[in-house]
C-alpha cells in the first residue's frame, strides 16, 4: 500500500470526522489494510495528520505563489494583481474541495494539542508569501498607485483581508460569499489606493 493512498484516505477521514473523530482503523479499512500495517508508514495518528497538513499547506503555498506569478505577468495594475490573487485564494486556488476543506478545518478547528504548531506552520507559509507581495506593494508605492502607508501596514492589511475571506468562505453559501467579497474588496482598495 502506498503512502499516497494512506494520506488520501486520512485526508478524507479528517475532513469528514475531524482529528478526534478519526480512528486509524477507519483509515486502514479504507485502504484495505489492518491497523498495525499503518505503523509501517506512520508511527501515530498525529504523525499522519501532520504529514497530511504539511503536504496540503505546501500545495496551497505553491498554488498561491503560482497564481501571484501569473497575476504579475498578466495584470497591468496593482489593483488587478491583488484582486485576482484574492479571488483565486478565496476560490480555493487549485486545491480540490476536500483539500481546501481539510486546511480550513485544521486551521479553524485544530486539535487542541496541535493548535500552536499548526499556527506556526501557517505563519511560515505567510512569511514565504511576504517577499513577493512586498515587491508588489513597493512597486505600487513607487508608482503612486497606493497611499503612503508602510509596506508592512499594506502587507498586514492584505493578509487580514485574505484571512477574513478564508473564514467567510467557510461560513457562507457561494453566492452570499461572492457578494461579501466584492464589497470587502471595493472598500479595501478604496482605502489604500490614491
Amino acid at each position: 500500500m502506498s503512502t499516497t493512498a494512506i494520506k488520501q484516505a486520512a485526508l478524507h477521514a479528517f475532513v469528514r470526522s475531524g482529528y478526534d473523530g478519526t480512528a486509524l482503523s477507519d483509515i486502514a479499512q479504507r485502504v484495505g489494510l489492518k491497523t498495525p500495517s499503518l505503523y509501517a508508514h506512520f508511527q501515530s495518528k498525529q504523525e499522519l495528520f501532520l504529514f497530511t497538513f504539511e503536504d496540503v499547506l505546501r500545495e496551497h503555498t505553491q498554488a498561491i505563489q503560482q497564481v501571484l506569478e501569473q497575476c504579475q505577468q498578466q495584470c497591468d495594475t496593482t489593483e488587478a494583481i491583488l484582486c485576482r490573487l484574492l479571488l483565486e485564494y478565496c476560490g480555493g486556488l487549485q486545491l480540490g474541495g476536500e483539500r481546501a476543506a481539510f486546511l480550513k478545518r485544521a486551521l479553524l478547528f485544530p486539535p487542541r494539542f496541535l493548535a500552536s504548531g499548526l499556527k506556526e506552520r501557517f505563519l511560515l507559509m505567510e512569511q514565504q508569501l511576504s517577499e513577493p507581495l512586498t515587491a508588489v506593494f513597493e512597486a505600487a508605492l513607487s508608482a503612486g498607485q497606493v497611499r503612503g502607508w508602510s509596506v508592512k501596514e499594506l502587507l498586514t492589511s492584505y493578509f487580514y483581508l485574505m484571512d477574513g475571506c478564508f473564514v467567510q468562505s467557510y461560513l457562507y453559501r457561494r453566492d452570499a460569499f461572492d457578494e461579501r467579497l466584492a464589497a470587502a474588496w471595493r472598500i479595501y482598495w478604496r482605502g489604500i489606493s490614491r
